[in-house]
């Protein structure tokens, strides 16, 4: 269980709200929130799908790019606050979770902007 103190330094590392932006990379963006007691990490990019081409392989390479920027977020996190509180952060996934959404559908064009959603849930101890 966190401390009071524990949670204003973490809450003051994922804060992205002043200053600081939700991701280096235009087009993508990371959020973190602190959620009773979990941790919450999400991100979220738009891409261009194709429609007559497999979603599965369009998908597949946002994924691991997701995965992969999530990744580096949460050791960022984790580092930034052992620096800050002078312990270790455990951190252990109960969830996660992908999920894509058409953003505007136009007959005429054959590509289709998606925003593509992937969470990790972390119990935070």
């Amino acid at each position: 269980m966190l401390s009071f103190n524990d949670i204003n330094v973490l809450g003051t590392i994922i804060d992205t709200t002043f200053g600081r932006p939700s991701s280096s990379a235009g087009g993508i963006a990371i959020k973190t929130k602190i959620v009773g007691e979990n941790l919450v990490i999400t991100y979220h990019e738009v891409f261009n799908m194709a429609k007559d081409r497999d979603k599965i392989q369009q998908v597949d390479p946002v994924r691991d790019r997701a995965k992969k920027a999530v990744k580096e977020h949460f050791t960022h996190v984790k580092s930034c606050f052992k620096k800050e509180a002078g312990r270790e952060l455990k951190l252990k996934i109960v969830s996660e979770g992908a999920e894509i959404e058409a953003m505007g559908y136009n007959f005429l064009s054959p590509i289709r902007p998606t925003l593509f959603k992937y969470t990790e849930t972390y119990t935070v101890a």
